[in-house]
């Protein structure tokens, strides 16, 4: 059985910015595909000018997402996958699941490493029921 859940945001850090992903679990294990350059979740700048910006270049981000994420089918997740910036771990290897449904962030380990992602409003329930399988996977 294949779940899936798109626009998983891994949020910006020191060294690199955010990313944009498509998370597909299945038998094998958890496919981390990168799709795009990601945004701060719920950012909300106080000007009007650095609103008027900050949405215009998350509304092109966004476009680029969506037409990457509608790319992926059940048919080429696995090729997309080995792309640069994408992880395949393990069924056997994802550890320490952890669902925020408030903040709507998730957190695992898996891979030897920790993954961190955020997801807007608009995608709390197919976030919710990724993160119930993937908690029912380990």
């Amino acid at each position: 059985m294949i779940t899936r859940v798109d626009f998983a945001i891994s949020p910006p850090g020191l060294i690199r910015g955010a990313m944009c992903h498509t998370l597909v679990l299945d038998d094998d294990g958890l496919s981390i595909i990168k799709v795009s350059r990601g945004w701060r979740v719920g950012f909300n700048p106080a000007g009007a000018l650095q609103s008027a910006v900050a949405n215009a270049t998350i509304g092109h981000l966004f476009k680029k997402a969506k037409a990457a994420t509608e790319g992926i089918s059940s048919d080429n997740y696995r090729q997309a996958a080995q792309g640069k910036g994408s992880v395949v771990i393990p069924r056997g290897e994802l550890t320490d699941v952890q669902w925020s449904p408030d903040r709507l962030d998730l957190r695992l380990r898996g891979g030897g490493k920790k993954h961190r992602f955020q997801f807007e409003g608009a995608q709390a329930e197919p976030a919710h029921a990724f993160a119930t399988a993937l908690t029912a996977a380990r």
